[in-house]
């Protein structure tokens, strides 16, 4: 299709109809009037479609958009779960839990449901509201709601088994890397135990150090974040 703005488009021949002993005046504007037409129409299509393909956009995309043209790129946990709906989850003991949308509660809850995914050891379910103090190994008071989530699952599912692994980002320095993900898997086991979790159902807290990590060490912080992960193995259900 060709361009409705297009020099082939408007060309002398789209005037030739008009009668010559038409007024001057006259005859300038009915040129322009044929022309102001188009190019408004054009415009309220454009803007239409424009809009109509932003709205159906996930709200994620679209959040994700509106930060990269932002000279401040923020693209930490919280600012994810931000855009997530707060919903309700039920768990099989009559209980219910206040989660996220996309947070770690569902994604537990049903894949517990699901009887034909099976148990796998390299299937990781990341904490997404979790952080911690400045020393990197207390828990922030902000993490003790998700911490209360998963002891709810924990004893709404009592043959659910779980093993707790941190990882770092890249620091240039593993052995630190290393000795601060132990401690951090440590502090959340704890933290758990001390909300009600069944010590039985906590089988190990492991730190794994960078080993895993993707993103280079001289990489920007905002990128490097995204190898810090608090997450939860499942290993009976």
């Amino acid at each position: 299709m060709s361009n409705p703005l297009s020099n082939d488009a408007i060309n002398e021949s789209s005037f030739s109809n008009y009668p010559a002993n038409r007024n001057p005046a006259n005859k300038g504007m009915g040129c322009l009037l044929p022309l102001f037409l188009l190019v408004l129409a054009t415009a309220l299509v454009l803007y239409f479609l424009k809009g109509s393909n932003t709205s159906s956009l996930p709200i994620a995309q679209q959040f994700m958009e509106a930060a990269d043209t932002s000279t401040n790129k923020i693209t930490t946990l919280k600012t994810d779960s931000a855009i997530h709906e707060s919903i309700e989850i039920e768990l099989p003991n009559n209980s219910v839990i206040n989660g996220s949308s996309e947070g770690i509660e569902l994604h537990l809850v049903e894949y517990l449901n699901n009887q034909k995914d099976t148990i796998n050891k390299n299937r990781w379910f990341n904490f997404d509201n979790l952080s911690f103090e400045n020393n990197n190994i207390t828990l922030a008071k902000s993490s003790m709601h998700q911490v209360q989530n998963i002891v709810a699952i924990l004893k709404a599912y009592p043959k659910m088994k779980i093993k707790i692994g941190a990882l770092r980002d890249k620091t240039n320095d593993e052995a630190a890397d290393l000795r601060l993900t132990e401690q951090q898997a440590q502090a959340v086991s704890a933290a758990l135990k001390k909300a009600g979790a069944n010590s039985s159902q906590i089988v190990s807290a492991e730190g794994y150090g960078s080993k895993y990590a993707k993103v280079p060490s001289n990489a920007p912080l905002t990128e490097r974040m995204k190898d810090r992960k608090i997450s939860i193995n499942i290993i009976e259900k």
